[in-house]
């Protein structure tokens, strides 16, 4: 549970959560182009130590896995996974090694993005299996049209321009925290229009 200072406002702190959670968000939009471009050599891919065990395309094969346990719910697997993979990112992975350990390497990515001491409040808070999941697949998969089945989106085609354009659509983004409940209404799918 996220415990605010009373020290700073709270503009500031809702402020500074929303900074935190695009971070992480802009960390998966990054992670999901890098593993879509091998020609990057940003990640190691093609590696299947890699590819099952680090990978954010593992967590991807699990988007739709019904969680019905309380444990596949409320456990950490997704969080301690992906902390994982964002500190192999953030300080490298046998990076200065040469060619003789046949272990896959990842260079370190020399930015604040992946640095949790960047992080205002959320560096230290784990989120369970079922919000991660859900984070995953609104990022993975296209909305829900009609009845047919949602299609995956594919990173690859994406270009660096385009992320870029990504990351300043976030920055733009302006949450608020409720202080009473809401609800969102839509309008009724294939309702016809009535004139008078």
């Amino acid at each position: 549970m996220l415990k605010q200072s009373s020290l700073i406002s709270d503009d500031t702190f809702e402020a500074e959560i929303k900074d935190d959670c695009l971070s992480i968000v802009y960390r998966l939009l990054f992670v999901f182009y890098a593993e879509s471009r091998a020609d990057l050599d940003i990640l190691p891919i093609s590696d299947s130590v890699y590819q099952k065990g680090y990978s954010l395309e593992m967590l991807r094969d699990l988007e739709q896995t019904k969680l019905v346990t309380d444990h596949s719910l409320n456990g950490y697997f997704f969080h301690d996974s992906l902390k994982q993979l964002f500190q192999l990112m953030s300080s490298g992975y046998r990076e200065n090694e040469n060619g003789s350990n046949k272990s896959f390497r990842i260079r370190h990515i020399d930015s604040p993005m992946f640095d949790d001491t960047k992080l205002h409040h959320l560096s230290n808070v784990k989120f369970r299996n079922y919000v991660w999941q859900d984070v995953i697949c609104q990022l993975s998969l296209s909305r829900q049209q009609n009845k047919k089945a949602r299609g995956r989106i594919s990173y690859a085609n994406l270009g660096i321009n385009q992320l870029g354009s990504v990351y300043e659509s976030l920055l733009a983004y302006r949450g608020f925290y409720a202080e009473e409940d809401y609800i969102e209404v839509h309008p009724k799918r294939n309702q016809k229009k009535v004139r008078f």
